[in-house]
């Protein structure tokens, strides 16, 4: 057992690694410190040639993201500055860390690139539309953005600062834009998207085109009309010809008109103006007609703009979910002991299943399967806290049904939205093939020991996250060189078809055990390929997860 120092100096060493992680998985991050309250600190660069030419920094708890963290309490942002290694303008972002007692225990902190944060809020946006991200004093992330330009204001930043979310019309320069703003959680910044005004009006003007063509046929029946008519009113009699014609002239004014305010009114709002308003008072289909069109432009200038923001934040939200898992085949071939694979096929644009594969030590293999209750960004963001858990307790040595004890009740402070996880993890140890592991509620796992597949035996202990105290059943089995684990998620057994009838756990024994001669990665495809064929056309409803595991055996030579 180590206390004091010891402890401390040992859990920044441990610290290291996870360090190197996170800037793996995350471009963005330039730098990590960690710093104790006694002074004792790491700082993790990826480029240690131009952190070397630096020469040495003042003290790590005499900079400003230590020092604010540990004043302020909570999550301490900077300003946007230009960063000591040359790399263009970056953030610095830190918390603070605190004892099992509640005592302030120390800081950790990140220099965030913002050339990365302007590269992902920008991915994949249409021509004339970019982001801005606000501070509290100046711009943070912008298009074009240096330490020269960053003070430079845009003309809407008095009314994006006034106000933590609207929409609006501005002009700069010479240029109509639109502009739409919300606050970022956690801080006083502000996210904006601009989009050119000649965007935004694209669409009206395509209904103005039809509008104009629908006008101008309307116009030519009753041109034809009126011609042939006058004609049989002149065969009959040239009085009653004069008589038609007036009445025929008036007629025809009184239909036209209101056809041609819509005419007008499209082209006000095909020139840009999205406020202008339709109006028609005839108490027929062209009234109706002028206030569809109403609703109809107060949609398109409403639904694109947030549909927009919407895909933005998702997209970005999916590519940092994507990156936290492991997702380069083979995992581990300097390991041929072993073989492994895994994949997650989320329902929506992000999801809440989660897989991992780890060492925990070096013979030992941790293997995590994992399903948040609920979709989308919530079960996202609660998969990320839950897996985080799972690994760093994994790696500090607890065993399997120790770690979700633990995580449970990490898990359950501050739960207010009463989210739960179930989770399988086991423990492989790679030279003799004895396989401890945990259940959190899960599915049980298919294992194939010997000739056919069947159900590895599992306790059935309530999910993480659900009530506090709860203690896990450990057991374990021996996997012979060979033996294969199949892990999965409900999404797999709960596919449903157009009939609603569910794909189940007897269709997915059948299924594994129809390709139990495959490798990891072509049983798992083989299983995945099972389901699209019994679902036919039916939407996936549910997150789809499995991990495959095949026991190798000793490698040959190792003791």
């Amino acid at each position: 057992e180590k206390s004091g120092l010891q402890e401390e100096t040992w859990l920044l060493g441990n610290a290291a690694p996870l360090c190197q992680y996170v800037m793996e998985c995350n471009s963005a991050i330039s730098t990590i410190y960690l710093c104790t309250a006694t002074g004792q600190n790491i700082h993790f660069d990826g480029d240690a040639a131009k952190k070397a030419a630096l020469g040495e920094l003042p003290p790590a708890m005499e900079r400003p993201w230590y020092a604010e963290a540990k004043e302020k309490d909570t999550l301490y942002v900077s300003n946007a500055y230009d960063d000591l290694l040359g790399r263009g303008l970056c953030l610095s972002v830190s918390m603070p860390i605190y004892s099992p007692d509640g005592g302030f225990a120390g800081a950790l902190g990140f220099d965030i690139l913002v050339g990365e944060i302007t590269e992902r809020l920008n991915a994949g946006l249409v021509d004339g539309a970019y982001f801005v991200l606000f501070g509290t004093e100046d711009v943070i992330a912008a298009p074009g953005l240096t330490e020269d330009n960053k003070d430079e204001l845009p003309v809407f930043w008095d009314e994006v600062r006034a106000k933590p979310g609207g929409t609006n019309r501005v002009r700069d320069g010479g240029s109509d834009l639109y502009i739409t703003w919300a606050s970022v959680e956690l801080t006083d910044w502000r996210l904006v998207y601009v989009c050119a005004a000649d965007y935004m009006t694209e669409r009206a003007t395509r209904i103005h085109r039809d509008l104009v063509s629908m006008s101008q046929d309307t116009s030519g029946r009753m041109d034809k009309s009126i011609r042939m008519f006058a004609l049989l009113l002149a065969v009959l009699l040239l009085a009653v010809i004069s008589a038609a014609a007036l009445i025929a002239k008036k007629l025809a004014r009184r239909i036209a008109s209101p056809i041609l305010t819509l005419t007008q009114g499209a082209e006000i709002i095909g020139a840009g103006d999205l406020e202008h308003v339709l109006t028609v008072r005839t108490g027929d289909e062209v009234e109706r007609l002028a206030s569809t069109f109403n609703t109809m432009v107060a949609n398109i200038r409403q639904i694109t703009a947030e549909k927009e923001r919407i895909g933005a934040e998702l997209n970005v939200a999916m590519q940092i979910q994507t990156s936290m898992l492991p997702s380069i085949f083979p995992a581990v071939p300097e390991r041929p002991e072993f073989d492994v694979y895994a994949c997650m096929l989320p329902a929506r644009e992000v999801g809440g299943d989660f897989y991992d594969f780890f060492f925990v030590d070096e013979k030992t293999l941790a293997v995590v399967i994992a399903d948040v209750s609920g979709k989308s960004v919530p079960a996202a963001l609660f998969m990320v806290i839950a897996r985080t858990l799972l690994k760093n307790n994994a790696q500090s040595g607890l065993a399997p049904a120790d770690v979700f004890a633990f995580v449970n009740n990490m898990l359950c402070e501050n739960n207010d939205a009463s989210m739960f996880v179930t989770a399988f993890m086991g423990y492989l140890d790679v030279p003799t093939g004895r396989f401890r592991y945990a259940n959190a509620g899960h599915n049980p796992p298919l294992i194939r020991q010997g000739e056919s597949f069947a159900w590895l035996p599992v306790e059935t202990d309530m999910a993480l996250a659900g009530m506090e105290g709860m203690s896990y059943a450990q057991r374990e089995t021996v996997l012979a060189p060979g033996d294969v684990l199949y892990l999965y998620t409900d999404g797999v057994t709960e596919a449903e078809n157009e009939a609603e009838a569910f794909f189940g756990e007897d269709r997915l024994l059948e299924t594994a055990e129809k390709h139990r001669e495959l490798p990891p990665q072509a049983l798992a495809e083989a299983v995945l390929a099972e389901i699209n064929g019994f679902a036919g056309g039916k939407e996936q409803a549910d997150d789809v997860t499995m991990l495959t595991l095949r026991y190798n055996g000793r490698k040959r030579g190792a003791k």
